[in-house]
C-alpha cells in the first residue's frame, strides 16, 4: 500500500477530484486547474480520474505541508 502525507492509499490509481484534493489538502477546483495546466496528468474512466500516484506523491512534496484545519475555541 503506498502513503501520501503520510496516509495509505490503495494500490488503484482510480479516484475522484474530491479524494484528490483531500490527499493534496487543496480545493477540487484547484484539483481541476492542475489537471486542465497539465501539472497533474490525469484522464477520465467512467467519470472517476485516473491519476499516477507516483506524480500525485511528488505533487504533494512540490506543494508542501498540508494545512491543518483549526476549529475556532469557544
Amino acid at each position: 500500500m503506498d502513503t501520501i502525507r503520510g496516509r495509505k492509499c490503495q494500490p488503484v490509481p482510480l479516484m475522484t477530484t474530491v479524494q484528490i484534493a483531500d490527499l493534496l489538502g487543496v480545493s477540487e477546483r484547484r484539483v481541476k486547474e492542475l489537471i486542465k495546466n497539465g501539472d497533474l496528468q490525469a484522464q477520465t474512466v467512467g467519470g472517476v480520474w485516473e491519476v499516477d500516484r507516483r506524480q500525485l506523491a511528488s505533487l504533494a512534496k512540490r506543494l508542501g505541508p498540508k494545512p491543518h484545519n483549526h476549529k475556532a475555541e469557544d
